[in-house]
C-alpha cells in the first residue's frame, strides 16, 4: 500500500509544486491542500479550475482553500482550523508544508507530528524592502514560529542552507532545489526573428528586483554608442516601477509590458523567442522564478553575483555575473553579451544546456524528493 502524503501549499507556489506532485503521484496518495489568499488569474498563477483539473489528471485528492478575509483578519482563524483539519483527517504518513506566511496557521501548526512533518522555506530571510512595514513584522513572528517547531526542513538552495544552519541549530536540513519551470501547455517556444538584441526582465517589479539598475545601465549601453538593442521590461507594477519609470531618458529602447496584475502566461513565451539574454539585477535573491524559465530554455542570464545566482550562474562560462548594485559593473556585463559573437552565443547557450543536464534535470532532482521522504518515513 501506498504511503499517504498531505500536501499543504499556497497557491503562488502551484507551478513549481505540479512538476514536484507529478514525480510523487505514482509512489504516494498525495492529498493536496492549496491555500488561495485571491482566487483570480491575474493575481494567481492559475485559477481554481485549472488546479483541480491537474489533480484529476493525475488521481490525487485536493482541497482548494480560498480565503474571505485580509491575511491578518483574526477571521482567518477558522480558516485554518477548516485547512489543519483537512490534513489530520486525511491521516497521513506525511505531512509537506510549504510556508504559508500566516501567522494564524503558524500558531496551530503544533497540530502537525514534528518527526513526521517537512517544512518546506523558500526564503530564509526575506527579500529587501524600500521600508518595513506591519505586513513584514507580521511575516518574521510567522516564520519564527514555525521554523523553532518543526524538526525536518528543505531548502531549495545551498546558499539557503547554510545561512538557515547559522539561524536554526538542531535540524534536519535537506537540500533540493527546485524543478525548473516551463510554459505549461506550450509544446515549444515560438520562432520569432528580430532585428534587435534584446534583454529581458520579467517578474513582478519589487524594489529587491533592481529594476532602476537595469534602466541606468541600459541608458548608459545608449549613450556609448550602441543602438541596435532593446531591454523588454514585462510584468507587474509596484510602488518602486512608479518611481523607477522617470529615469527613463531615452523610450525607444525601452519594451514594457507592465500592467496591475501579472502579464498572462500566454504572452511570455513570444518575450523569451526574441531575447537574448535574460536579466537580473537583484539586490537580494532567495531563489529566482525567471531564472528557473530561462535555464529550461536555454536563455543566457546576465546576474548579480549573489550566492543564489552563482550556484547556477559561471561567468563567461553560460552567462554572465556582476557586481550588484552597481550600475558600472551591470553595463560592462550587457556591452560583452551585445558584442559577443553568434558562435559564442551558441557555445554559452550549449554550455547552459549542459550545466542543467548535469546538475538540475527533473529526475536527478525527483530523486532527490524521494530520498528526502523515505529518510523521514524510515
Amino acid at each position: 500500500m501506498k504511503k499517504k502524503i498531505a500536501y499543504i501549499s499556497p497557491d503562488y507556489f502551484a507551478d513549481v509544486d505540479i512538476p514536484v506532485i507529478k514525480s510523487l503521484c505514482d509512489i504516494y496518495q498525495i492529498h493536496w491542500i492549496i491555500a488561495f489568499d485571491v482566487p483570480t488569474k491575474g493575481y494567481s498563477k492559475f485559477a481554481t479550475d485549472e488546479l483541480k483539473q491537474f489533480a484529476a489528471d493525475h488521481n490525487i485528492t485536493c482541497d482548494i482553500m480560498v480565503k474571505k478575509f485580509r491575511r491578518r483578519n483574526p477571521l482567518n482563524i477558522f480558516y485554518n482550523i477548516s485547512l489543519i483539519y483537512k490534513a489530520l483527517k486525511f491521516k497521513p504518513d506525511l505531512f509537506y508544508i510549504e510556508t504559508l506566511t500566516d501567522i494564524y496557521f503558524s500558531l496551530m501548526c503544533f497540530c502537525f507530528n514534528r518527526k513526521r512533518s517537512v517544512l518546506a522555506i523558500h526564503n530564509v530571510t526575506e527579500h529587501t524592502t524600500a521600508k518595513r512595514t506591519v505586513s513584514d513584522i507580521v511575516i518574521d513572528v510567522s516564520n519564527y514560529i514555525e521554523r523553532q517547531y518543526f524538526t525536518n526542513v528543505q531548502l531549495f538552495s545551498k546558499s539557503q542552507a547554510e545561512i538557515y544552519k547559522i539561524k536554526y541549530h538542531g535540524k534536519q536540513i535537506f537540500v533540493v532545489p527546485l524543478f525548473l519551470k516551463k510554459f505549461y501547455n506550450i509544446e515549444q517556444l515560438p520562432n520569432i526573428e528580430t532585428q534587435y538584441f534584446y534583454f529581458l526582465n520579467w517578474g513582478t517589479l519589487r524594489y529587491n528586483k533592481g529594476i532602476d539598475f537595469l534602466i541606468l545601465a541600459a541608458e548608459k549601453l545608449y549613450k556609448d554608442g550602441f543602438k541596435n538593442f532593446k531591454v523588454t521590461i514585462a510584468g507587474r507594477a509596484t510602488e518602486e516601477w512608479e518611481q523607477w519609470k522617470s529615469l527613463i531618458v531615452h523610450p525607444e529602447i525601452f519594451d514594457l509590458h507592465i500592467g496591475s496584475t501579472l502579464l498572462p502566461i500566454e504572452q511570455i513565451p513570444a518575450l523569451f523567442s526574441t531575447a537574448k539574454f535574460m536579466v537580473l539585477p537583484y539586490r537580494d535573491v532567495t531563489q529566482s522564478g525567471p531564472l528557473l524559465y530561462a535555464l529550461n530554455y536555454s536563455l543566457p542570464v546576465i546576474a548579480s553575483a549573489l550566492p543564489g545566482f552563482e550556484e547556477y550562474i559561471k561567468d563567461g562560462k553560460n552567462g554572465y555575473l556582476f557586481e550588484s548594485e552597481n550600475v558600472e559593473s551591470l553595463f560592462k556585463a550587457m556591452k560583452q553579451a551585445i558584442t559577443l559573437s553568434p558562435p559564442s552565443l551558441v557555445v554559452m547557450k550549449d554550455n547552459l544546456r549542459g550545466f542543467v543536464a548535469d546538475n538540475v534535470s527533473d529526475k536527478s532532482i525527483a530523486n532527490k524528493y524521494q530520498q528526502m521522504f523515505l529518510e523521514i518515513l524510515s
